[in-house]
């Protein structure tokens, strides 16, 4: 049971990473290693790491690629909310027209997640559930 989800959290990692993660209007939806290769290239490598760990039998190692793995995520919310809000106040102090002011926030206003990053989460948050749920459930058959 442990290996199986293992191996479903590792695959949404890699499947999360090649889907759309952010629509930008009037541009293209971006999946996360177009983004950031190195991010993406990471969090394949972290899956791969997932798979070869849970097949292994090692799942208490299964902490530290999935924490990586959601460490790395979180961090990558977090710089594009940062970077949005930067362009919203670039775009207040630079463009003078009412219009072209509103047309601008909300244009930026609409960029928003798409659903490769609530599959990367689930993947990230099934590898760290493993070995927790995995360790509870051998000390109750123990018991």
């Amino acid at each position: 049971m442990q290996r199986a989800m293992t191996v479903v959290g590792a695959g949404l990692i890699c499947v999360g990473v090649f889907l759309p993660m952010l629509s930008i209007p009037l541009m293209r939806d971006d999946s996360f290693l177009r983004l950031s290769p190195g991010g993406g290239i990471i969090l394949l490598v972290l899956a791969g790491l997932s798979i070869v760990i849970g097949i292994w039998g090692r799942f208490r190692l299964l902490y530290i690629t999935g924490l990586l793995s959601l460490g790395l995520l979180i961090y990558a919310y977090f710089e594009v909310d940062r970077r949005k809000s930067a362009a919203q106040s670039n775009l207040q102090e630079r463009v003078i027209s009412t219009p072209l002011k509103s047309l601008s926030h909300n244009l930026i206003s609409s960029v928003g997640l798409r659903y490769g990053w609530p599959m990367m989460m689930v993947g990230a948050a099934l590898t760290v559930a493993v070995p927790l749920v995995g360790s509870r459930l051998t000390r109750r058959e123990k018991v």
